[in-house]
């Protein structure tokens, strides 16, 4: 799967949302794009670091940054160092199975907004990324 968009926009009340998320499994990416795929928000899926930051670069800055920390070619600390040094200040949530303190302290340093480990429900991937529920 390289890329899904959520569903047509709805009315213009509702607020438009740019979410790139980066996950090497195909199950990961699917939950994720289920999570946050609703009508006027688009959701980017990727498999991996590099494909997040070509993505970037061609794209310009998202919304949101949903990252697994165990990608191919760029993990997500790389990922997410190499986004904050290009200027990207947004929001950023980072999923892993698990991390070390070492890990733990450079996902810090660089201000992500929140780390889970373990799939955490929609209803805290949603309340940790400020947007709202559809």
């Amino acid at each position: 799967m390289r890329s899904r968009r959520a569903s047509p926009p709805s009315p213009a009340r509702l607020p438009a949302h740019r979410i790139l998320c980066a996950a090497a499994k195909p199950s990961n990416r699917r939950a994720l794009f289920a999570a946050f795929a609703r009508p006027g928000w688009t959701v980017e899926c990727v498999c991996d670091g590099g494909e997040a930051l070509d993505h970037f670069a061609k794209y310009g800055a998202p919304d949101l940054l949903v990252t697994s920390h165990a990608l191919p070619r760029v993990d997500g600390v790389s990922l997410v160092r190499r986004m904050r040094r290009a200027g990207f200040r947004g929001r950023i949530l980072v999923v892993c199975e698990s991390l070390s303190p070492v890990e733990r302290a450079a996902y810090r340093a660089l201000h992500v907004t929140a780390i889970f480990v373990s799939p955490p429900p929609r209803a805290v991937l949603l309340a940790a990324a400020e947007l709202p529920a559809a």
